[in-house]
């Protein structure tokens, strides 16, 4: 594969190494912000049970996401991690 998409463009290429299973996801732009994978899940889980519409669809793809695709989703929209993530009113484990 040439590495160029359908249309043309080039694909662009992830920026950190996967996160092996029992690491922790450190955001870029936050490096204060580390979170261990249960507690990623749990993060979009609480999204998907408490956010409204486009958001419970956003968590649903980040559940559904490779660890690579979660930390994007995180980076790109930091107010999932703000509003539901650990610390957070409506952070839940276990759901």
């Amino acid at each position: 594969m040439s590495g160029l998409s359908d249309i043309g463009a080039r694909r662009p290429t992830p920026t950190a190494p996967p996160p092996s299973h029992g690491s922790y996801l450190t955001i870029r732009d936050n490096p204060n912000l580390t979170m261990t994978d249960p507690e990623v899940l749990n993060t979009f889980k609480s999204a998907e049970e408490h956010g409204g519409s486009f958001m419970t669809h956003l968590a649903r793809a980040g559940i559904a996401a490779d660890p690579v695709n979660r930390a994007l989703i995180l980076r790109t929209w930091p107010s999932i991690y703000q509003t539901y993530g650990p610390g957070s009113a409506l952070y839940k484990e276990g759901l």
